[in-house]
């Protein structure tokens, strides 16, 4: 459990977004969600996308 919040949150810092809301989603979403993070930095947008999360417009501007 303690890797994946550590991926999240040096994943989410890189991008410079709200981590703590992204880190809670995570959790939710766990294996699946840290998987996508482990294989492509930005196809997590796609991964939210496909579980109807709202991207913010600035998340959207780094895709």
């Amino acid at each position: 459990m303690n890797s994946i919040i550590q991926c999240c949150i040096s994943f989410f810092d890189v991008i410079h977004l709200n981590r703590y809301h992204y880190v809670y989603a995570a959790y939710n979403q766990k294996l699946n969600f840290i998987k996508t993070c482990l294989i492509k930095k930005y196809s997590y947008i796609s991964f939210l996308e496909t579980q109807n999360k709202k991207i913010p417009k600035k998340l959207k501007k780094n895709k």
